[in-house]
């Protein structure tokens, strides 16, 4: 369910013991943009997306450019802080 938009619903369940999921519910009218305040991204995963980078020769990325990077790869936005410890991670 998105918090922003309430005709957007989606319930799903876990089959069993197993690793599948059954969709019981989909009211698929989503009108909201993308959120790009998200929390959930660590700085282990950023780190990871750099290594690739920054061994093709942008070793001296600026946290500016990390950011705007995620952002525009991923759809997802970052923290200052959170670039810089991904960029010290990376390294």
């Amino acid at each position: 369910m998105c918090k922003h938009c309430t005709d957007y619903l989606v319930y799903v369940s876990k089959v069993g013991q197993t690793d599948t999921y059954r969709l019981n519910t989909l009211h698929p009218k989503h009108t909201c943009g993308r959120v790009f305040n998200n929390t959930s991204d660590k700085s282990t995963w950023v780190a990871k997306l750099l290594v690739r980078k920054m061994k093709a020769a942008h070793a001296n990325m600026s946290i500016k450019n990390i950011i705007g990077d995620i952002r525009a790869n991923y759809s997802t936005g970052i923290s200052l802080s959170r670039a810089w410890r991904a960029k010290q991670l990376a390294k």
